[in-house]
């Protein structure tokens, strides 16, 4: 589980001039890259977003924008879509080139 709340209080903490953890596990980078961007959306957004786009590899990040909201309509973009219609044809043991 991404933990969205534990980024959005280190950039409170950097903003306020207080103790901002460093270091980490590398392997966990991708969970805190969505989670960036995640607390970036929530203080850009205009509103509520009902609406999800997906751009690249957005799975983690769809997780970590749902610590505040519930989009009822995700979009991929044409490359998440493919790329993701691929691997479903390998789940079904179809050829598979695109791993």
């Amino acid at each position: 589980m991404i933990d969205v709340l534990a980024v959005e209080r280190a950039y409170v903490a950097a903003a306020t001039g207080g103790v901002v953890p460093t270091g980490g596990d590398r392997a966990r980078l991708p969970e805190a890259l969505a989670a960036l961007g995640a607390v970036a959306s929530r203080y850009l957004a205009v509103g509520t977003p009902r609406t999800f786009g997906i751009i690249g590899d957005g799975e983690l990040s769809l997780e970590a924008h749902r610590t505040w909201f519930s989009p009822r309509e995700i979009r991929p973009g044409a490359d998440y879509a493919a790329r993701h219609s691929a691997h479903a044809r390998c789940e079904r043991r179809q050829p598979c080139t695109t791993r």
